[in-house]
């Protein structure tokens, strides 16, 4: 009688054919873009941008950290492309080129990158991430970013006109500034584009800017809106609220840190007293800084004091931190009939 054969369990076939599969896959050759450190890749470099990395398998979420790292690495193959497109601009205007344009060395730090793909790879040591993208996917990203930009900056100049027609001489100051903040934006966007180096991309960015058709077009509408702001900050103010709305939007293009504020009430003059006057001045003042200021991490202190010139009274209000360091300052002149009923000299003042 021939012995019988047994037949191993079913189960030990299927783990055995599992962990077949994962060494194969473990084991199986790196691709040329692995082995060559993200430098050949299926994807040419006249119409691609790529960005690789590599993470040790024993850190958590490996794979997920090379992917971030390889869009990080693709995002700084950009920002080395703008500083030489840079240098070219500032060659071209013989370095007579705006300021703004210059922010991007800055700026571009936070670059962010839309429509990459990834392709991964993994063996018994590192997990690997390629990103890439097409080049005029992101010569198109950037432009329409920028469009938006420029019908902000539109929308935001129409308000302004209107509001300063009608005597709103701080919301106007609000939305020219917020106009003027998106400049650097634009101009950020518009390097990129002429450092991806896409045939039209140049081209098609000032075709999508309405009314504009170069460089200085743009340089030209920031002039004016800037020139505008600053005849709108030398314009007297109305009343006690505007009087304090100007104040909070200047503050703010200083970039003085709201949140935690303190607001003590306006001084009369060279005098340490204040007034009716003065106190509900600290509360309007209060009441727009909150309203304006982005919120920072330590406390801003708003000291003001008021003169009386003639008709009119000029406000001062100097901001600074808890340490006494000067942050900001502003100045508006006001009507003295804005005080209404309230008294504008401390009491028992002669």
């Amino acid at each position: 009688m021939e012995p019988l054969q047994t037949r191993p369990p079913a189960f030990l076939i299927t783990l055995t054919a599992i962990l077949t599969l994962t060494v194969q896959s473990l084991t199986a050759a790196d691709p040329a873009w692995v082995k060559s450190y993200g430098t050949d890749t299926p994807y040419p470099r006249d119409t691609y941008l790529t960005g690789y990395a590599s993470v040790s398998r024993d850190e958590p979420s490996s794979r997920a950290q090379a992917r971030d790292l390889a869009l990080a690495d693709l995002s700084g193959k950009i920002r080395t492309r703008v500083q030489s497109e840079l240098l070219q601009i500032a060659s071209e205007s013989d370095g007579d080129y705006n300021s703004s344009v210059s922010q991007i060395t800055r700026n571009s730090v936070d670059i962010t990158i839309t429509g990459a793909d990834f392709s991964y790879h993994e063996n018994r040591r590192d997990s690997y991430a390629l990103a890439y993208v097409p080049l005029h996917t992101l010569t198109r990203n950037f432009t329409d970013e920028a469009s938006a930009f420029w019908e902000e900056i539109l929308e935001a100049r129409e308000n302004a006109e209107s509001l300063s027609a009608s005597g709103n001489t701080g919301r106007a100051l609000a939305a020219l500034y917020r106009a003027s903040a998106l400049f650097p934006g634009i101009y950020e966007h518009y390097t990129i584009i002429r450092s991806l180096g896409v045939s039209g991309g140049e081209s098609g960015f000032f075709r999508s800017l309405s009314g504009v058709n170069a460089l200085t077009d743009l340089q030209r509408t920031e002039s004016e809106i800037n020139t505008l702001i600053e005849k709108l900050s030398n314009r007297d103010a109305s009343n006690i609220s505007e009087a304090a709305e100007m104040i909070a939007v200047i503050m703010d293009m200083q970039q003085v840190p709201g949140g935690r504020i303190q607001v003590p009430p306006a001084l009369y003059e060279s005098t340490t007293f204040s007034s009716e006057f003065g106190r509900y001045t600290s509360e309007r003042l209060e009441s727009e800084l909150i309203a304006n200021l982005t919120p920072g991490t330590g406390l801003t202190v708003f000291r003001s004091q008021y003169w009386e010139e003639g008709d009119r009274i000029r406000l001062i209000v100097l901001a600074s931190d808890s340490s006494g360091e000067k942050k900001g300052r502003a100045e508006v002149l006001l009507p003295s009939s804005s005080a209404g009923s309230r008294s504008l000299k401390p009491q028992g003042f002669d």
